[in-house]
């Protein structure tokens, strides 16, 4: 019986323990500066605001954000919350998603489907331009002999 116990509290212990910094995703470190000093030079723009004791959760907060959309998704969306009218204070992590989002909305940012479709017909157009190239090569090839 002793072993049918710990079989039992084994899956609800792991679901109690939460995420482990080692195992969390990371940007690079060069994604990881570049978000630094873009929270560091928005923090300048609210002086009365004390950031100081919230700055290393607000930083992992916008790397998660940075990591579910990008950073320039994230830098963008502070530009823009940073000249909104009534933004008196820093934006909190969920109010620059929301921005995120309603910036995908009004098309400003594409969705990554239409990144996606873009790229593939991006793709398609090279294919097809090389088999022009190559024909046109061939022709003026055969015109010369």
């Amino acid at each position: 019986m002793p072993e049918l116990e710990r079989i039992k509290r084994a899956p609800l212990s792991s679901v109690l323990t939460g995420t482990s910094e080692l195992s969390r995703r990371r940007l690079d470190d060069e994604e990881s500066r570049a978000l630094t000093l873009m929270v560091a030079e928005a923090v300048k723009r609210y002086p009365s605001q004390d950031l100081a004791d919230s700055a290393g959760e607000i930083l992992q907060d916008l790397e998660q954000l940075a990591l579910k959309y990008s950073l320039l998704k994230v830098r963008r969306a502070l530009e823009a919350l940073r000249i909104t009218p009534g933004q008196k204070f820093f934006p909190r992590p969920d109010e620059i998603a929301e921005e995120i989002e309603d910036q995908r909305e009004r098309r400003m940012i594409p969705t990554v489907d239409d990144t996606r479709h873009y790229l593939a017909n991006l793709a398609q157009w090279k294919r097809e331009h090389a088999e022009y190239m190559k024909e046109l090569e061939a022709k003026s090839g055969d015109q010369a002999r």
